[in-house]
Order: structure tokens, then C-alpha cells, then sequence
């Protein structure tokens, strides 16, 4: 998951060094210990309650849980704190895109607003044309995404299904 400790808010330089330690244990067990990396954030929390990265992991953790509300609210207080940070912008996107695929579209938008070669925004951006029956502007943005990142599994996949709806073979 692309994360970039963005900076703690303390003014303690020893206090600063202990949340950014938390914080990066937080990242590292995110997803093998996400019961304690919940823990680490909120202890950076208790002392620090706008640490935009204690609440990004959060989101993510809380998003990979299917926790969709709760990990959107997070990001929402995310992007308040840093709203050119496009990684928050896409998850705000992946939290969206069951219930509301059009403000999912707004978000990924956002996203490829401040970085257009963000290429996870672009293949779910693809992935929410290919729910809006628009195949073909999911193709093309899924063929953007593998000229950053030829590799990229979910990229190819939803190329396929863009294809296979156009009926081209």
C-alpha cells in the first residue's frame, strides 16, 4: 500500500521521533497485525489528534476490513488535513465505489488532479466506467495505467473485461 509518512505535528523533537517510530511500526503491521497498528495509532492520537497519517492508516486498515463508512470518514478528515496527498483521494475513491460510484469517479478525479500519473486511480477509475457500462474509456485508461506500470495485474484485468464487454476479442 503506498504509504509516505507525511510528518507529525508535535513540536517535541523527542516527542516527534517517538509518533513517527509508532507510526511507521503502524505501516509496517498494517496488514499482518492490524489490531496493534490500530493500537499504535491511536496512541499517536491521544497525543496528537490531527496526526494525518495515524488517521490515514486507520482508513486503510478500517478499508481493507470492509469497513467502507468508517474508512471514508477517516480519509475525509485526511484530505481536510492534506488535501494534496492523492493517495488519500483514491482510497476516499475505493470506500465509494459499491454505494456511490459517481462520487467514487469525483474522488479518483481528484486524485489524477494532483498526480495524473497515479496509476492505481487510474485503473479504478477504469474499473468504475466498466460498472457504468463505458468499456471503452475504461480501456483507455487502463492502457495509461500499463504504460506506467506494464505489471500491473488489476490494470490487465480490467482491460480483459473492458474488451470482452466491446465484444473484441
Amino acid at each position: 500500500f503506498p504509504v509516505t509518512i507525511w510528518g507529525c505535528s508535535t513540536t517535541e523533537p523527542h516527542g516527534q521521533d517517538l509518533m513517527q517510530e509508532k507510526l511507521l511500526r503502524a505501516k509496517d503491521l498494517a496488514e499482518i497485525d492490524p489490531e496493534y497498528a490500530l493500537k499504535l495509532c491511536n496512541e499517536v492520537l491521544e497525543d496528537d489528534f490531527y496526526n494525518d497519517m495515524a488517521l490515514f492508516i486507520q482508513g486503510y486498515i478500517l478499508m481493507q476490513s470492509e469497513k467502507f463508512g468508517l474508512a471514508y470518514n477517516l480519509f475525509k478528515r485526511c484530505a481536510e488535513l492534506r488535501p494534496d496527498q492523492t493517495e488519500i483521494w483514491n482510497n476516499m475513491g475505493m470506500c465509494l465505489e459499491i454505494d456511490y460510484p459517481m462520487q467514487a469517479m469525483d474522488a479518483f478525479d481528484k486524485a489524477l488532479e494532483l498526480n495524473p500519473r497515479n496509476h492505481h486511480a487510474m485503473i479504478n477509475k477504469g474499473l468504475m466506467y466498466l460498472k457504468c457500462g463505458q468499456p471503452e474509456k475504461c480501456v483507455k485508461l487502463c492502457n495509461q495505467a500499463l504504460k506506467i506500470d506494464p505489471n500491473s495485474r488489476a490494470a490487465h484485468d480490467n482491460k480483459a473485461q473492458g474488451l470482452l464487454m466491446m465484444r473484441e476479442w
